[in-house]
């Protein structure tokens, strides 16, 4: 049978329990959909976190050609 997991969204701090068909489903904090984070917190700390991860990688990978291209125009003055 496939994982279920539920997760409610609140600001308070409890759990929920959730059964389906005989078997309780797991309480899970947060999720990714499309591409973002959901959490149960209702805040967004995590997905701002994680895209900034995601930019200073990207920008990381491109740094090093922009800085040998820079050189080489530098060295040519």
């Amino acid at each position: 049978m496939n994982e279920m997991n539920v997760m409610r969204i609140t600001k308070q701090q409890y759990t929920v329990q959730c059964m389906l068909d005989q078997q309780q489903m797991e309480n899970v904090v947060y999720f990714i959909y499309v591409g973002s984070m959901i959490t149960n917190d209702t805040r967004y700390i995590c997905e701002i976190k994680s895209r900034i991860a995601i930019a200073k990688t990207a920008f990381n990978k491109k740094k090093a050609p922009l800085i040998s291209k820079w050189t080489s125009i530098q060295g040519r003055n």
